[in-house]
């Protein structure tokens, strides 16, 4: 995939980027239902999760804060906070440098991902734990990235 600005993108590559974003740079578990329904928001509102990921970006995080606003039922703010954020920051000179950023290292490690470091299994036990989920109980799935 080349580099573009964001709006120069087609609906796919944007939603092929948003889930490259959401899989590559999330190290949470997440459930089956949160994938869909972020597969669901990133084909409906890709500019809105695009914001979001650079409001994200810029706080040095990537997917965790969507996924724990998903898990709190929060996902109308998320659509909020992105909107407004689109009609805010547009002009922002900062924000748009910042998305510029993200863009860029999502293409470069859409492009070229390097393996992931897996977590743990107590890291990835914790996690559902958190999540009040029983580890003991857990089927584990691993995503391989398919070279494009």
């Amino acid at each position: 995939m080349k580099l573009k600005k964001w709006n120069q993108y087609s609906d796919q590559e944007k939603y092929e980027l948003l889930f490259h974003w959401w899989f590559y740079y999330g190290k949470m578990v997440i459930t089956q239902e949160e994938n869909e329904a972020f597969q669901e928001l990133a084909k409906r509102f890709p500019d809105q999760i695009m914001n979001f990921a650079t409001l994200s970006y810029v706080q040095g995080k990537s997917s965790q804060p969507l996924i724990q606003m998903m898990r709190e039922n929060q996902l109308e703010n998320v659509l909020s906070v992105a909107t407004m954020s689109m009609e805010n920051f547009q002009q922002n000179a900062t924000f748009c440098r910042a998305r510029e950023g993200l863009l860029s290292n999502l293409v470069q490690t859409y492009n070229h991902p390097e393996p992931s470091v897996p977590m743990s299994k107590a890291e990835i036990d914790q996690q559902l734990r958190d999540m009040d989920r029983d580890p003991e109980k857990a089927i584990y799935v691993y995503n391989t990235h398919i070279k494009r």
